[in-house]
């Protein structure tokens, strides 16, 4: 979809990425592409989610930010949703998730951080924790 062209009056966009050094012109744009003097609006192409399936069911992967959020570490690929932390595997051309956020109970309101320490990662939403303790070979879900 394109948008509305403006045409800028100002100095301080160029469309090519090299040129004189240190200076402050602007190479890019977020929403918005820069031509010779002007910049253009539009709507970059988003990818749904894929299908996933969480013991058997269809998950609902409908937007409702800042969910579902989606992580990929050293250990595996992960979903953030408002009920919990999932881990996702690709089984026979399927997504299928298993819920890693043991003891969890109500609906989040903040996102997901990550902590991304080798092979241990740590998840983090408001006051829940989620991480992998090794000693007891087992996810941990921390809720104050």
């Amino acid at each position: 979809m394109k948008g509305i062209i403006s045409t800028l009056k100002v100095g301080g966009l160029r469309a090519e990425a090299f040129g004189e050094k240190n200076s402050a012109f602007a190479t890019v744009c977020k929403n918005a592409k820069i031509y010779k003097g002007a910049l253009a609006g539009y709507a970059p192409f988003i990818v749904p989610f894929p299908d996933i399936y969480l013991d058997g069911i269809l998950m609902d992967m409908s937007m409702d930010w800042p969910f579902p959020q989606l992580f990929q570490t050293d250990t595996g690929i992960y979903v953030g949703t408002r009920d919990g932390m999932h881990t996702l595997t690709l089984i026979a051309g399927v997504w299928t998730a298993v819920r890693i956020s043991g003891g969890f109970t109500g609906s989040l309101s903040w996102p997901w951080t990550l902590a991304d320490c080798p092979m241990f990662p740590v998840f983090a939403s408001g006051n829940c924790l989620v991480y992998y303790d090794y000693a007891s070979t087992a996810w941990v879900t921390w809720i104050k």
